[in-house]
């Protein structure tokens, strides 16, 4: 087989996998105060504006593509809010797709 021709490195016996890896991104102690604090609102205030440089409507849709998407915390990201704060998108402007080569991450995504 050339090497073109061999499944990527998941899906290949012996290969490193990324099995367990949602019992992490799912663990509560995984939002931690410096995530839940401060990585999670920067990064809502960067997709924010992001969104408002596009320039669309306040009522568009939006699609996206989420490659590498894990547990989509992604989704969450953008259509869950805090308490005290709204979400940068509502669920039904939102065609979300999330992409990943681990089945464990996406049935536990789907499961959300």
């Amino acid at each position: 087989m050339s090497r073109s021709d061999q499944a990527p490195a998941p899906f290949r016996p012996g290969a490193p996998s990324y099995r367990g890896a949602s019992a992490h991104y799912l663990s509560p102690s995984r939002r931690d105060p410096v995530k839940v604090l401060s990585e999670e609102p920067v990064t809502r205030r960067v997709i924010t504006e992001a969104l408002a440089a596009l320039g669309k409507d306040a009522g568009a849709g939006y699609r996206v593509l989420d490659v590498g998407s894990g547990t989509a915390d992604g989704f969450a990201l953008l259509t869950r809010a805090e308490p005290g704060d709204v979400p940068v998108l509502a669920e039904e402007r939102l065609d979300y797709v999330g992409l990943d080569v681990d089945p464990e991450m996406v049935e536990t995504a789907r499961a959300r």
